[in-house]
């Protein structure tokens, strides 16, 4: 069974870095609502960059 790519979406931080600068504004809005209650940071290259 896959996940569903908008799953990810909604769930992650991943992609391009002009992708995740745009995604982490919306979660910083959610942020002030308190409806985000832990936010995991880490960060993975791929093979090449």
């Amino acid at each position: 069974m896959a996940v569903p790519n908008e799953l990810i979406d909604e769930c992650t931080l991943v992609g391009p870095k002009e992708r995740i600068i745009e995604q982490l504004s919306h979660w910083k809005e959610l942020d002030k609502t308190g409806k985000i209650g832990t936010l995991v940071l880490g960060k993975s290259w791929a093979e090449g960059n």
